[in-house]
This record gives structure tokens, C-alpha cells and sequence, in this order.
């Protein structure tokens, strides 16, 4: 709509001192004439628009005019737009660079947070980032979605499931959705999904109320199935130990190496991936079952080289 375009052209201008037309046109992807007529409804209704005929020729807002909040602090308006930006190197959306835009234009260009954060590290490849917009409209739209599958044990499936949301846990992003066929709620990572349709079958929207609830329960249940790994550990290597586990509790052993309890989830990677690069750091002591199992995958490992 014109009207959510000329506040996005303000915001825009507030937060580039000079700008073409032919920038404006690309940036909000209509012609340069529609740019010139929407500066002739700026002026009319009070907006200081400047512009600079020309090869050089362009537009601006005058310094004078600047949006005004008087509800929100500016450290706060800082600390907002940190958090924003933070966001943004981890997560692509259009929507979430508008509204950096909006409060940019509201805040001192010399103010600056404390602290700086950067969550590049976990932006997850284009298909990731693709299959997110996909669902995210799917959502949107409250319609029921169907995809494939390949679960940790790499094994596929088909799937048709209501999506309730997405969420970024544990450094990947996952959909949480209720699945038709099983009759209950089930996390799905997304990097594993494939081939996702968007269904013309509504669905009744979720309250955030609902949806907190939901989390809770399928979080609770999902921290239940933890199991006790107990692993002996090298006083080298318990600083690498306490890095990775901060809160797991440990005993401090007379020769001063330490036992520790970990609490992990039963099928994941990561932390057996952790305790097998801990080389000869680490023992586990019990339970038996998974000694075997990075027992039986280093094997596997070194069956690849001629050792």
C-alpha cells in the first residue's frame, strides 16, 4: 500500500543523507516516476523533502525534521538497535531490516551500546534460510504444510503437520508443529526437511499463551529422556570440560583428575563428537553401554586410514 511506502521512503531518507531517485525506485521496487509523485504527496502533507536536479540530482530530508518517541530512553533505543543488528547477522528477513530501519531513524547516529554481538557464526546456509520464509508464511497464512524428512538415524519419511513455530535452539533452527498422523507434537530440524508444500488446508491460529505452553511441555518432556553420562576426566582437560557443561556437578578425585555426571541428550552428536576430541582426557566410566559406542566409532574412524 502507498501509504506503508511513504513511511518506509521518510524512514529511508532519515537514514541516508542523500539519495536518487533511481535508488529509491530499485530500493522499493516500483518506477521513478511513482518515486517523484509520492516526494509531491511528502511535501504536501509537511515532510521537508529537499531535491537536487540534475545528473547529481537527488533527495534529502532536512536536518530539522526528526521522528520523535517520547516513551522509550535513549540508551534503551541503543540497546534495541544492538540487538537488532545482532539478530539480522544470524537471521535473514525483510521485515527485521524495516524496523532496524525505524528505530535508527529515531536515535542520536553517535550513540553507541557497550557491547557488541555477532551471530554470523550460526546463519544457517540458503536452503535453511529459504525453507524458513516458506514455512514462516505457511504460519502466516495458518495453513497445514507437508514436507520429507530424515531424522538423525537418517531415515525419511513423509510428513503433513499443522506448523505452530520456529524456533532457534541449540544453534540450529528447528520447526515445532503437530504432526496429523502421529497425533502429537513433534521439533523438527530444519536443515532436514526437504520438499515443503504449503497446503490450502486452514488451521485454527495458535495463542502465544498456547504456544508458550506447548514449548514448555514438549521441553520438560524432551529434558526427561536426559541420561547420566558418568566420565573421568584429567585435570588438563576439566577447564575444556567446564567450558562445555558450566553446571554439570563434579567430584574432585584424590589424585586431583575429577569425575563428572553429564546430563545429555540420548541421540544427539555433539557431545559425543566433544568427549571423542578430548583424546585421552576423558574415560567414561558408565554406563557401559555408551563406552562401547565411542569405542566402536573411533574404530570406525581410524578403519579409514592405515593405522
Amino acid at each position: 500500500m502507498k501509504i506503508y511506502r511513504l513511511l518506509e521512503i521518510i524512514i529511508y531518507l532519515l537514514n541516508n543523507k542523500f539519495v536518487t531517485a533511481k535508488q529509491l525506485a530499485m530500493k522499493f521496487e516500483c518506477s521513478v516516476r511513482t518515486i517523484q509523485r509520492d516526494m509531491e504527496t511528502l511535501l504536501i502533507i509537511g515532510v521537508p523533502v529537499e531535491s537536487t536536479v540534475g545528473i547529481n540530482g537527488g533527495y534529502s530530508i532536512s536536518d530539522s525534521f526528526k521522528l520523535q518517541n517520547q516513551f522509550v530512553k535513549k540508551e534503551d533505543l541503543t540497546l534495541i538497535i544492538t540487538a537488532l543488528k545482532s539478530l539480522i547477522t544470524g537471521y535473514n528477513n525483510t521485515q527485521l531490516e524495516k524496523i532496524l530501519d525505524t528505530y535508527e531513524s529515531i536515535v542520536d547516529k553517535e550513540s553507541h551500546a557497550n557491547i557488541s554481538l555477532d551471530y554470523s557464526v550460526v546463519k544457517e546456509d540458503k536452503k535453511v534460510q529459504a525453507l524458513n520464509q516458506q514455512i514462516e508464511v505457511a504460519i502466516f497464512n495458518h495453513h497445514q504444510i507437508s514436507f520429507d524428512y530424515y531424522n538423525i538415524e537418517n531415515f525419511y519419511s513423509s510428513k503433513n503437520v499443522i506448523p505452530v513455530i520456529l524456533r532457534f535452539q541449540w544453534y540450529a533452527w528447528y520447526l515445532f508443529a503437530y504432526d496429523l498422523e502421529k497425533d502429537q507434537y513433534r521439533t523438527y530440524k530444519v536443515s532436514r526437511i526437504d520438499n515443503v508444500i504449503e497446503t490450502d488446508v486452514n488451521y485454527v491460529p495458535y495463542t502465544s499463551d498456547r504456544i508458550e505452553q506447548l514449548l514448555e511441555k514438549n521441553d520438560s518432556h524432551y529434558r526427561s529422556t536426559y541420561e547420566c553420562i558418568i566420565v573421568k576426566c584429567k585435570k588438563e582437560g576439566i577447564h575444556i570440560l567446564k567450558e562445555y557443561f558450566p553446571e554439570e556437578h563434579k567430584e574432585k578425585l584424590p589424585d586431583g583428575n575429577y569425575l563428572m555426571y553429564l546430563r545429555v541428550p540420548e541421540k544427539e552428536r555433539l557431545w559425543q563428537a566433544l568427549l571423542l576430541s578430548m583424546g585421552n582426557y576423558i574415560e567414561i566410566i558408565s554406563p557401559e553401554y555408551y563406552k562401547q559406542k565411542l569405542i566402536e566409532t573411533a574404530k570406525n574412524f581410524l578403519s579409514n586410514y592405515d593405522i
